[in-house]
């Protein structure tokens, strides 16, 4: 009897196992995608099977990248393409496995900022993938120099003219805008940089006598550079780790403008021309090499490419505006003459064909493509454009003058 009931217990557990095995989720498969192609953010829905409900339990990555998961059921999976990914395949992995989809095609972001007149004044917008943001009301005139881009966010960096003609510096996360200045002196913002949650903007405002000194501010908190004494400004800033480098100009005591860079609020002059007009426009920042663009006025305009301490003329260069360290690579963009251009290497490339003036703003390099904005005069106005591998994409349909100052492509 013992035996027998024995028996039939190992029996009844034999087939509770047998029936929970049966029940398992299966190991995940795909088998379409909605679409093989797609900016940052695009909605991708994933078909398959052995998905899990629970949002958390699918990992899905787009060629080695993790994406947002928004939807999940066990046959349809919502993500997002994250930023950057490039091309591959998307995988999902679940507890049971991991199921392996055909290639996908990643488009990146071009994000381009800057200025269109409404006829009447500049507003302050940028374009994504070519589509417009405004990012005021064209009630006030606005001028942007500098943008950045830091994950979701699009930060515009300028001054707003006030109804009683004081430009008040500013900056624009998202179309939000943050005043720098209180509008009771000039001020300007000419370059932003981000670091994590951090914003800093490198500017110029006028104090009570008139004199226009150089500052930034770290999250709305204002740092001068300059006492006041002398007209300064502040043009570009970047920041590299702790240190905060700022470049532009200081004149000593009403005398001629000399051109220098801060670190931490410590001056370093880079030129000693007693006839002549300098300014140090640009700055960056690569290990512990430090690479500065000077302008110098004497009759005529040159530019010059400063690199710890030695000098180098650009050749060809009216106009300079832009200075990017990519590895071993120095770029720079500008003009020569009437026609757009870029410099690698102290090599040029020439965008325009100088029919018309043309200037080269803004540039960035992405998975070796060279993107570069400005503007191109069409006889009428200034038309907003980039070049990428200098082939041409307008931004603005020439009704009105726009100025684009900054690019990025992500």
């Amino acid at each position: 009897m013992n035996k027998f009931l024995l028996l039939f217990v190992s029996a009844l557990f034999l087939f509770s196992c047998s029936k929970n095995s049966a029940v398992q989720n299966p190991a995940p498969s795909i088998t379409s995608l909605s679409v093989l192609s797609g900016n940052p953010d695009t909605q991708v829905t994933i078909d398959g099977s052995g998905f899990s409900s629970t949002l958390n339990n699918n990992t899905v990555q787009f060629n080695g990248v993790a994406a947002i998961v928004l939807s999940a059921t066990p046959t349809v999976l919502v993500v997002k393409v994250p930023i950057s990914c490039g091309n591959g395949p998307i995988t999902v992995t679940t507890p049971q496995g991991t199921a392996t989809s055909a290639s996908f095609t990643y488009l990146p972001d071009v994000i381009v900022g800057g200025i269109e007149l409404n006829g009447t004044n500049g507003i302050a917008k940028y374009w994504k993938n070519g589509t417009a943001t405004a990012v005021s009301d064209g009630s006030k005139y606005e001028i942007i120099y500098s943008m950045k881009v830091s994950g979701s966010d699009i930060y515009l960096a300028g001054y707003e003219t006030a109804s009683n003609g004081i430009s008040i510096a500013k900056y624009w996360k998202n179309g939000t805008a943050v005043p720098l200045t209180d509008g009771t002196h000039n001020a300007k913002a000419y370059s932003i940089f981000i670091v994590g949650t951090d914003v800093y903007v490198a500017g110029t405002e006028f104090n009570a006598n008139g004199i226009s000194v150089a500052k930034y501010w770290k999250n709305g908190t204002a740092v001068a550079l300059t006492d006041g004494t002398g007209n300064a400004e502040g043009l570009c800033i970047f920041v590299n780790g702790t240190d905060v480098y700022l470049s532009g100009d200081e004149a000593i005591l009403y005398g001629q403008s000399v051109a220098k860079f801060w670190k931490n609020g410590v001056a370093t002059s880079l030129t000693n021309l007693p006839n002549s007009e300098t300014s140090a426009s640009q700055i960056a920042v690569s290990g512990n090499d430090v690479h500065v663009i000077i302008s110098e006025w004497n009759n005529s305009t040159i530019y010059q490419y400063w690199k710890n301490g030695v000098t180098t003329l650009i050749p060809g260069a009216t106009q300079i505006d832009n200075l990017l360290i990519v590895g071993n690579d120095v770029y720079f963009s500008g003009s020569q003459s009437k026609i757009a251009s870029y410099w690698k290497n102290m090599i040029a490339t020439s965008l325009s064909d100088g029919t018309n003036s043309a200037f080269a703003h803004a540039i960035t390099v992405y998975n070796n493509d060279v993107y570069v904005t400005g503007d191109e005069f069409n006889g009428t106005v200034k038309v907003g454009k980039y070049w990428k591998n200098g082939v041409a994409t307008n931004l603005t349909n020439g009704t009105y003058d726009a100025a684009l100052w900054g690019i990025t492509v992500r």
